[in-house]
């Protein structure tokens, strides 16, 4: 349960540092204030200022005092044939990245796109004026600076990170260097032009955004795929890293071990497996359970008493309680609560978003014999139907970037922070129980597309359940989490 500790100093250098060896910061280009990459890190000024220092010295940036760091890294010194190996040696790895993206983002763009106000939409309209006369690097630079306004402003914590990590792995500005790219994308489909896509951003409209979006993917997967085989001839003795995965790790610069554990805990509390009016296990039990110190349970269950899960008494130890509305009003003053409050309904809607793709995908891979499997499991009464089910369809994916974007946001689906406002635990639910008995069934009759609808179904319930209850409790920011509904999300 407890995920490898990875130093947040690592963490934020290597991503700062990769996204200037690939060229999405290039020569010239001004970093984030310190305060900003603390609030997209989710680190301190320590660590920041310190990662700083670290590429100052290894070459990368300029800093000066009361100024943005520069990037001084320039790409054009860079080994290409370095590059291309690099590139090759996980090329299967890559060209998978690119395919998930072309499944997740439109759904997501045209969400984000939703969620903005006209007003704030329409002050981007200027920038496209005359957009195909400008120079290419201008314009990429245009269209990526509002797609990641789209992302920041989406409400989603989770979203505008997720976009980073796939143009990271992905090597797309790597790509996109090469002479013959551009050609390549605007001769494969009926997508042109970044204007295509602008028109559809700025119009607001779901439908298109989503159409437009996925046709440009969709031409940006076979172009990559087309420069991947035409570098492979060059070196067609080079053989492939199959540990080079693309990998995301929601954890990172966001919980702390003990806050894992209280993750943990509060999950078999809500689902039933610690039962309100008993006593948690001891503490030194727990830590041998989780392979943490003492301290770390300590740090754990105070948490727990303070989001109103539990309550700890002297000698006696820690007891099972359930929540009481004043103090998850109290909960949500605390900006660390709060946040993790949003992060939770973050994963929830992305969740209901990438659902539907994963289960086209894999559906059709699950046997006969899984499939009695699966449904013995979900006999057990402790057994959570929604999570057994998404479990069946993760271990099919054969893209492995998908599988692991179900995984972390799975992680962060805590079942019983949700089943917590059901007094008897996961059976009271009685609409999510229908809605999973029905997936159950498409599943069954091989129907991939309604089993599709109605997973994301369910989780467009717990989310809209939850947000609404947290919304009446205080959590403002809940609002811009929005239900994933529309034309390519049916109603169900």
């Amino acid at each position: 349960m407890i995920k490898n500790k990875q130093t947040l100093f690592d963490y934020v250098y290597s991503d700062l540092c990769g996204q200037i060896k690939i060229g999405r910061l290039s020569y010239g280009d001004k970093l984030p204030s310190i305060s900003q990459l603390c609030e997209l890190y989710h680190v301190g000024i320590r660590t920041v200022k310190d990662v700083l220092s670290a590429l100052r010295k290894d070459g990368y940036i300029r800093t000066e005092e009361r100024k943005a760091a520069t990037v001084i890294y320039n790409r054009d010194n860079m080994d290409r044939h370095f590059a291309v190996q690099s590139v090759l040696r996980q090329k299967t790895a890559i060209i998978q990245t690119y395919e998930t993206m072309a499944l997740i983002l439109p759904p997501i763009f045209a969400l984000s796109a939703l969620v903005c106000s006209d007003e704030k939409m329409q002050e981007w309209a200027p920038s496209f004026k005359n957009f195909d006369s400008k120079a290419p690097e201008k314009r990429k630079k245009i269209m990526m600076s509002l797609l990641c306004f789209l992302l920041d402003n989406s409400g989603n914590l989770l979203f505008r990170e997720l976009f980073s990590k796939y143009e990271l792995f992905a090597r797309i500005p790597l790509f996109q260097d090469e002479p013959k790219f551009e050609s390549l994308v605007t001769s494969y489909n009926e997508f042109k032009s970044l204007t295509w896509i602008a028109d559809a951003l700025l119009q607001k409209n779901s439908e298109l955004i989503f159409h437009r979006f996925s046709v440009m993917y969709e031409a940006i997967v076979h172009s990559a795929k087309v420069l991947i085989r035409d570098l492979a001839k060059k070196y067609p003795n080079l053989p492939e890293d199959e540990t080079m995965d693309f990998a995301w790790n929601t954890y990172i610069g966001r919980n702390q071990l003990y806050t894992q554990v209280a993750r943990d805990l509060i999950d078999k509390i809500g689902t039933g497996f610690y039962k309100e009016d008993t006593f948690l296990p001891p503490e030194s039990q727990l830590a041998e359970e989780y392979g943490v110190c003492v301290s770390t349970i300590r740090n754990a269950l105070a948490m727990l008493n303070k989001i109103g899960f539990a309550k700890t008494y002297n000698v006696k130890g820690t007891k099972v309680i359930w929540q009481e509305e004043q103090l998850v009003i109290k909960c949500l003053k605390n900006k660390v609560l709060r946040r993790d409050a949003l992060l939770y309904l973050s994963a929830l809607q992305l969740t209901a978003v990438i659902i539907r793709p994963a289960v086209m995908l894999s559906a059709a891979r699950i046997t006969d014999r899984e499939i009695s499997e699966l449904k013995k499991q979900l006999a057990d009464p402790s057994c959570i139907p929604l999570d057994a089910i998404v479990r069946c369809i993760k271990e099919h994916q054969l893209l492995k970037p998908m599988k692991t974007v179900l995984e972390e946001a799975g992680a962060l689906n805590i079942w019983g922070y949700y089943y917590s406002f059901y007094s008897n635990g996961p059976m009271e639910d009685e609409i999510l129980t229908k809605k999973c008995a029905e997936a159950f069934q498409y599943l069954c009759e091989g129907n991939a597309l309604r089993l599709a609808c109605c997973l994301s179904s369910c989780y467009r319930h717990i989310l809209e359940f939850v947000r609404d209850y947290l919304l009446s409790c205080g959590l403002s920011e809940a609002s811009a989490l929005i239900l994933p509904a529309g034309l390519y999300f049916p109603a169900d």
